[in-house]
């Protein structure tokens, strides 16, 4: 469930009936305890966001808001850390083999990613064409 933080301010039916419409599940919430089980919050700004913060600390949810959004960034940084790991294990781009035997020029490639490219076969090109 996305949970929309409910905190005073806020067009929050607008908000809700625009994630109702692409068929999103949504509560509007000031509970605590709903807001930690959410799935995702959504935090409604406003033009004014001074008045806004205010009255986020004034219903003890600034600190909730700040706790959530750190436990997004540690998630955030573990999973680029993985992703770092494995690009650090991940084979390096071998430079292109050109057999000379053949009447086609073929290079051998060593993917980075993980999908498997056997050869390029580039096509033969008449040397007067060249010219």
């Amino acid at each position: 469930m996305i949970a929309i933080i409910d905190y005073g301010v806020g067009n929050l039916f607008s908000l809700k009936s625009s994630f109702a419409a692409i068929g999103a599940d949504t509560g509007v919430t000031g509970d605590p305890s709903i807001i930690r089980s959410a799935e995702k919050l959504v935090l409604p700004g406003v033009g004014a966001f001074g008045d806004a913060a205010a009255l986020l600390k004034q219903n003890s949810l600034d600190k909730l808001v700040k706790e959530e959004t750190e436990k997004v960034q540690r998630s955030f940084d573990n999973q680029l850390a993985d992703l770092q790991a494995k690009q650090a294990a991940a084979p390096q781009v071998s430079e292109p083999v050109v057999n000379e035997q053949t009447s086609n020029t073929e290079v051998d490639v060593t993917p980075v990613s993980g999908s498997r490219i056997d050869r390029y076969v580039k096509p033969r090109v008449n040397e007067e064409e060249q010219k």
